[in-house]
């Protein structure tokens, strides 16, 4: 799971930047001018990546843990739902589906909090839900 999520934030880079050059085929006058960026864009991509290890391991650890796709489905719309409320709070840095968006964040504190939060906690779930799941009896 994790890598088709890395997968995916790479091909959006990518694909980012390939609409930025089709844009200068079509419309010349509308062409990217400059530097691409490509390097800080991708270090933000990866921060963004590394903190969404929590969001990514708690709905992973939900739809495998539960036969019905209904409790993983509910766990994200309202993860989501809580994080658009939650943007602007100082508690939101808090909230894991909260966190990859505070990596577009100015303030280093939650920048740095969503950071360590994600990915560390995001690896102390992966590793129990790994051992909640292999003591799983599957039929």
């Amino acid at each position: 799971m994790l890598v088709v999520v890395c997968v995916m934030s790479a091909a959006c880079l990518i694909l980012s930047y390939g609409a930025g050059a089709l844009v200068g085929v079509i419309r010349p006058e509308n062409a990217p001018t400059g530097p691409m960026g490509l390097v800080p864009a991708a270090q933000a991509m990866g921060r963004i990546y590394l903190a969404s290890v929590l969001m990514i391991a708690i709905q992973f650890l939900v739809a495998l843990r539960f036969a019905s796709f209904v409790p993983g489905l509910v766990l994200g719309i309202a993860g989501t739902f809580f994080a658009v409320v939650a943007t602007g709070a100082k508690a939101g840095v808090f909230l894991p589906w909260q966190m990859p968006v505070n990596m577009l964040s100015e303030v280093a504190w939650r920048l740095q909090t969503a950071l360590s939060l994600g990915f560390g906690l995001g690896l102390v779930v992966l590793a129990l839900a790994i051992a909640v799941l292999s003591r799983r009896d599957v039929p």
